[in-house]
């Protein structure tokens, strides 16, 4: 049975971000699959579709076997973001999200969850999260998942992180999503519109 995936964004010109993508891979089967040759993406990848928008690639792995699905991808519409405080550990890109997924059916179509740890903002049900402060987008150091987009903005300068608690968020205008098919910016949400709700009986 597959335990792992990966979402790898597939435009006119190519897969984006694909030596991130192999980073995370090849970290996932040195500690889940250890003695194994992890798998090689641009080589398992192959052939690469023509497509003529964004399209999500969805590669989904073990140590002994994968498969690979394709499929157009369609921006969510996010109105309101609910902060719910969980203790969640979701450190590698596991297929099972049981635990993550819960709370999308409390909730409704257009919301969205945000995790928060003793009350330190980590991560949406679906990607990391940016905050904008009128100057510059932050984005929380105490994640769950390092995302490749997080990390290539990181590197690019692009954003910066440090740790957000709860009662930070008023320094706030905006809070915005971001992962390997969004961008920074594309889905943002004003602050006015975020609540904080302290447990899934409470949603």
């Amino acid at each position: 049975m597959f335990q792992f995936f990966e979402s790898i964004r597939l435009e006119k010109d190519g897969f984006q971000l694909l030596e991130y993508h192999q980073r995370r891979v090849t970290e996932t089967c040195a500690k889940y699959y250890p003695g194994k040759k992890p798998w090689e993406l641009h080589r398992i990848l192959v052939p690469v579709p023509r497509v003529e928008g964004r399209t999500k690639c969805r590669l989904v792995y073990d140590g002994e076997a994968y498969q690979i699905f394709y499929e157009p991808y369609r921006m969510r519409e996010i109105e309101r973001v609910i902060i719910v405080e969980k203790e969640i550990n979701y450190p590698y890109k596991f297929l099972e999200r049981k635990e993550l997924e819960e709370y999308t059916q409390k909730v409704g179509p257009k919301d969205m969850v945000v995790f928060s740890r003793e009350g330190m903002i980590t991560d949406s049900v679906f990607s990391n999260v940016v905050f904008f402060d009128g100057k510059e987008w932050v984005t929380p150091s105490t994640y769950l998942l390092n995302g490749v987009k997080r990390q290539y903005y990181l590197d690019q300068g692009m954003i910066r992180e440090e740790k957000i608690h709860v009662r930070d968020l008023v320094r706030f205008s905006y809070v915005g999503f971001m992962n390997a098919m969004v961008d920074i910016g594309e889905l943002v949400v004003p602050m006015t519109n975020v609540e904080v709700c302290y447990g899934l009986e409470n949603l």
